[in-house]
């Protein structure tokens, strides 16, 4: 469970916190660039926490869950894009 929690909660708060992001305000194309911008930071700042609360506590599963967070993070990010720019485009 916690290896579960390692690897999909960085990237369900990079969706979360864009999500609330977007709804908050009424965004233009620039504004949505600032948000995802700043939601990428949000995710990273939260697998860094996450890896040395995982280190200074030895819990092996949270560590190994962390790389792989990475991963579904960017995949996750990508394919946000690819829809984003799906819609968008003519």
């Amino acid at each position: 469970m916690i290896f579960m929690f390692g690897i999909f909660s960085p990237s369900l708060l990079f969706f979360v916190s864009l999500w609330i992001q977007i709804t908050v305000s009424s965004p233009t194309s620039w504004d949505i660039l600032f948000y995802f911008l700043i939601s990428i930071c949000i995710c990273v700042v939260f697998t860094l926490s996450l890896a040395i609360y995982g280190a200074l506590t030895k819990n092996k599963p949270l560590l190994q869950g962390i790389p792989l967070s990475l991963v579904a993070s960017y995949l996750l990010i990508f394919m946000y894009a690819d829809i984003c720019l799906l819609y968008t485009s003519d």
